[in-house]
């Protein structure tokens, strides 16, 4: 049989589907269709990007800059290691999820090795993610568990392991007390509970998080302060050495791994295992081509600092035989990217949007990774958020209790630097490159919701229905803002990653970003807060269970 690459398989393939609707429709392809035809296909061919289909060029949009991959797939020799270390449990990873098992393991007596790629921690968030912990049953923001399975089952398509979610919605709130009570005890302030839970677009949207306050400035101090706990524990914390490989004994066990050192290679034997906590793959670009979809992928904002975060913990499992989510994996990307580069200004908040028709096209109101999918999906994978001269007041009004967590004058002021600013309706059109009756018109059609208090078309709750009236306007073309890849290694509950055939590999654990099993799709901000969440989670449950406490 004649070799045939998938690009030209899927092309001839969506040959063959002209033909069929040719035929479905009542026509005959004929001799003089047979070009067209023919062109049909190799233009088809041209959107072809690594097997996935694209049906519009959107080189508009950009990839993320590439970081340097830390793996290495080549043997390493004895006599190119410089120091060897014995421990009882050894890190790759120093974020959150790493951290926080460092220093659950550290308090319970255990000897940690951690290797942080980057030259500082990589904690970066505003919100941490839990359930039923008493600063939110305190606010009367109690949960029933068994509506956040009912969440997880729908946003993951009913893909995942329930076992995982079960334990981090039932451990959550244990381990937020205890990382408020054990480490940070009250130096951070007041615990801010997340908001009440509402109804969007029949989704129940839950604030089962705590912020501190400064919001992210507070979430990177907790985990500075995580840091100090696990220093105080004798964690031997190392800095701009990245974990390389792991180490697999001829019986398949991970029994320690290899780090990197401006010296050179360091070899550490750990008698627990390896966990890895090296986070996303974002900055390496051959990954993100093959494992995650084009119209996810390209943005033009990239949230995560760490541009350390390239894969490696996800390549050094696959190298020991790891199971990984299956491709196409979900992403983590909210609304409010800017065309500069810039991210979470007003555009971030339920703000009036249009298309390039100068048409609305969804309910504003929805959870950030649906109202990025939707501005994603339109023409060119952007839309154009709008605002007017009462700026300020609005975004005080659409934020509400969570306003503590801004600077309005800060996410203004980033807003008008990334926006045309016009006098008129007429001058906004011509901005935006649309047709003006047409955005005169949908502008009108708004402002009378907002007269009325709903929204018949799209339904956009009726708090976020303020009018767009009073100028000068503002446009800010807007496309995703990318924080994390979020598809990764298959694990169980317990954070042990299995092999192909889903069974553990003895010695290897995983969480954060580098850990599957949980999301599909698209990552569900409607859960709030289960990123950080089960960063927190899962490494204080196994610094216990691999100390014998549980």
């Amino acid at each position: 049989m004649k070799d045939v690459s998938r690009r030209g398989f899927l092309a001839g393939a969506m040959a063959s589907g002209a033909l069929a609707a040719a035929a479905l429709s009542g026509c005959s392809p004929s001799t003089s269709g047979s070009s067209s035809t023919e062109q049909a296909a190799e233009e088809t061919s041209s959107l072809v990007s690594d097997g996935y289909y694209v049906r519009e060029d959107l080189n508009a949009l950009s990839m993320a800059p590439e970081g340097e991959v830390a793996y290495e797939d080549g043997a390493i020799s004895d006599d190119e290691v410089v120091e060897e270390i014995e421990c009882d449990l050894l890190i790759f990873g120093a974020g959150p999820a790493g951290l926080s098992a460092a220093a659950s393991a550290s308090e319970n007596g255990l000897n940690v090795v951690l290797l942080e790629k980057g030259a500082a921690i990589s904690a970066h968030a505003t919100q941490l993610g839990n359930y039923n912990s008493r600063f939110l049953t305190e606010a009367d923001h109690a949960i029933d568990p068994t509506e956040v399975i009912y969440a997880a089952r729908i946003a993951s398509q009913y893909r995942c392991n329930e076992e995982i979610w079960r334990t981090y919605i039932e451990r959550s709130g244990e381990a937020t007390e205890w990382l408020e009570d054990t480490i940070i005890k009250g130096e951070l302030g007041e615990v801010i509970p997340g908001e009440p839970e509402r109804i969007v677009d029949g989704l129940r949207w839950s604030g089962s998080y705590i912020m501190w306050g400064g919001g992210a400035a507070g979430y990177t101090e907790a985990y500075n302060m995580v840091q100090d706990f696990c220093l105080s524990n004798g964690v031997d914390l190392r800095f701009e050495t990245p974990g390389v490989q792991l180490i697999q004994d001829e019986n398949g066990a991970i029994v320690g791994g290899y780090g990197k050192s401006a010296d050179g290679y360091i070899k550490i034997t750990a008698s627990k295992g390896v966990l890895l906590a090296t986070g996303s793959y974002e900055y390496n670009p051959e990954m993100m081509e093959k494992c995650v979809r084009p119209r996810d992928r390209m943005a033009w904002a990239w949230c995560n600092p760490a541009t350390t975060d390239t894969g490696d913990g996800h390549l050094m499992g696959l190298a020991v035989g790891a199971g990984m989510d299956d491709y196409p994996h979900p992403v983590m990307v909210d609304n409010s990217g800017a065309k500069d580069g810039s991210f979470y200004s007003v555009a971030l908040f339920p703000t009036m949007r249009v298309n390039d028709a100068g048409k609305r096209f969804t309910n504003i109101g929805i959870p950030f990774n649906f109202l990025a999918n939707s501005i994603q999906y339109q023409r060119g994978g952007h839309d154009f958020c709008l605002m007017d001269g009462k700026m300020h007041e609005t975004a005080a009004a659409l934020l509400g209790p969570a306003v503590a967590a801004f600077d309005i004058d800060e996410v203004c002021e980033k807003f008008v630097n990334s926006s045309v600013e016009c006098q008129t309706i007429a001058e906004l059109a011509e901005a935006i490159g649309c047709d003006e009756a047409t955005l005169q018109d949908t502008i009108d059609e708004w402002n009378a919701a907002c007269e009325a208090g709903e929204d018949v078309k799209f339904q956009t709750p009726k708090d976020y229905l303020i009018k767009l009236d009073t100028p000068p306007y503002y446009a800010m073309e807007e496309s995703g803002a990318f924080l994390a890849t979020v598809g990764g290694l298959t694990v169980n509950e317990h954070s042990e990653v299995l092999d192909r055939n889903g069974n553990p590999i003895p010695g290897l654990y995983a969480s954060g970003n580098v850990s599957g099993s949980m999301f599909y799709d698209t990552y569900p901000h409607q859960i709030s807060g289960v990123s950080t969440g089960r960063c927190l989670t899962f490494g204080y449950i196994l610094g216990r269970r691999l100390a014998g406490v549980e």
